[in-house]
């Protein structure tokens, strides 16, 4: 987070703690790696997401899914199938379909 970004719907600049990567909507999101499913939620923002554990402290958070294929607890393999990309939610309805991609180490 050196730089704030530019985003367009909400017309402003801020910082992100992620990466928000353009997809087709119904596109398939697989798993970056082996992990375990920390948590499956809905967010206001992010919409439906999914939180993996990858161990020793580190959380990838994938948001802006539809038709989550997992389930809180579940191991996943690299390339596993766990969503598919959703419809943006109102925060990101200029910015187009998209999948929200954060890597944090012990909440950070």
């Amino acid at each position: 987070m050196e730089k704030s970004v530019y985003f367009a719907t909400l017309d402003q600049y801020k910082y992100s703690p992620a990466m928000v990567v353009r997809a087709s909507e119904g596109g398939q999101i697989v798993a970056a790696t082996e992990a375990v499913v920390a948590k499956v939620y809905q967010d206001n923002e992010l919409g439906n997401v999914v939180e993996m554990d990858l161990g020793d402290g580190y959380i990838l958070t994938y948001g802006q899914l539809h038709d989550i294929a997992v389930s809180q607890g579940q191991y996943v393999t690299t390339g596993q199938l766990i969503a598919r990309a959703g419809a943006p939610t109102r925060y990101y309805s200029v910015e187009g379909c998209n999948v929200y991609v954060k890597l944090t180490k012990e909440g950070k």
